[in-house]
């Protein structure tokens, strides 16, 4: 999906020639699954999920929200989601929004009800928003999309809705699951995947970490060459208060693997420490993710 990176200009809208919001998507990865027990009782509106949001963020009981995190939030079947109006398994099958914050950053999330539909298309659904969570991580009206949502066509279309009538199954770790295509522009087709020459992944062998204040703890980064030759990556980390995070080196060749050393002066639960790999195909750069979740 980083074909949808933001670091160009506005082609259109209101902010047409004004620079782009930069963002560089890349692999990510799955950090968890936390469950709320503060929570509206019965049917919910979007405003509540959003304060639910907010009141989880203050608690820490979720980690901190960032440019590189989407929360994917599911409810059972007992529960009825209301939009502006419209009413879960009735007028939509799911849908992502993004909160809108002063004192932190904003909040990228996805909801999904439980419509009583097959696993394969609850999946389906739920990569469809995962994809537009991604590339228009602040949607706007459709009938009139504009900045900062940055990838519609004049319908307002997101790169997902051009395919949902497509499908096609991706293997992971875990099993293999349907997902939508999504709309690729270089080869004008809905697909499911599409690699550079030259390819590469970074990861954590286990996405979470126990933490205890005051002592260290080290966990392995390993990084791959998915397709092609290795390259260079250079690396950087984020960690968020109260926590020092340090790799044993800042460069690697994809296929090597890294330490890193993480300590917490403090209470760190539900907080994220990511790390970052920069590396390039040809003449186009790359931002691959690594997160890992703080208990």
């Amino acid at each position: 999906m980083n074909e949808y990176d933001t670091n160009l200009d506005a082609q259109v809208g209101s902010h047409k020639g004004q620079a782009g919001t930069n963002q560089l998507i890349g692999r990510g990865n799955y950090a968890g699954a936390l469950t709320l027990t503060n929570i509206p009782s019965g049917d919910v509106t979007d405003a509540q999920i959003q304060t639910t949001l907010d009141d989880a963020f203050t608690a820490n009981t979720l980690p901190q929200p960032d440019e590189n995190t989407i929360y994917a939030i599911f409810f059972p079947s007992s529960v009825s989601i209301s939009l502006g109006g419209d009413e879960s398994c009735a007028t939509f099958g799911a849908y992502h929004e993004a909160t809108t914050e002063t004192t932190r950053h904003a909040a990228y999330y996805l909801v999904v009800p439980d419509c009583g539909t097959s696993f394969s298309d609850y999946t389906s659904v739920t990569s469809h928003e995962l994809i537009e969570a991604t590339t228009d991580a602040f949607p706007t009206p459709g009938s009139s999309p504009d900045y900062p949502q940055a990838w519609n066509d004049k319908s307002g279309n997101e790169v997902a809705d051009l395919c949902e009538s497509s499908s096609g199954s991706i293997v992971t770790p875990t099993g293999t699951f349907t997902v939508q295509g999504i709309w690729d522009e270089t080869t004008q087709k809905c697909i499911t995947t599409r690699t550079y020459k030259d390819d590469y992944s970074v990861s954590f062998a286990t996405p979470t970490l126990a933490t205890t204040p005051g002592k260290s703890s080290t966990v392995t980064l390993s990084t791959a060459t998915t397709a092609g030759s290795a390259q260079p990556l250079a690396l950087s980390v984020t960690a968020p208060a109260g926590v020092t995070a340090q790799l044993s080196a800042p460069t690697v060749t994809s296929g090597q693997s890294v330490t890193l050393t993480i300590t917490a002066t403090s209470a760190a639960a539900s907080a994220q420490v990511v790390v970052r790999a920069d590396g390039t195909t040809g003449s186009a750069t790359q931002t691959h993710t690594a997160a890992l979740l703080l208990k």
